[in-house]
């Protein structure tokens, strides 16, 4: 899903509650899953040390949160996170 263009925001504006923080960590999670696919292709396509560095630092913040928010699913919703996305 794109999230420009109000395709997201406005799902997530018609929702509010449990039922807004869920979509918004699920949503946040592949939003993150998606940054940490197109970092490691960076690693395979370029010999740049700053784009290098960069995809990196992605591959390590973005899982980190990812891990979080995964986290935060199962403590607070109970369940194990939602995405389909496979686990990193």
């Amino acid at each position: 899903m794109n999230m420009e263009g109000g395709g997201i925001s406005a799902q997530l504006e018609s929702k509010s509650g449990e039922e807004f923080e869920r979509a918004f960590i699920d949503e946040m999670i592949v939003h993150h899953e998606s940054a940490v696919a197109m970092a490691r292709l960076v690693l395979q396509k370029t010999g740049r040390p700053e784009l290098m560095q960069l995809a990196n630092d992605i591959i390590s913040a973005q899982t980190r949160e990812i891990n979080m928010m995964r986290g935060w699913e199962k403590q607070w919703f109970n369940n194990n996170a939602t995405s389909s996305a496979e686990q990193i």
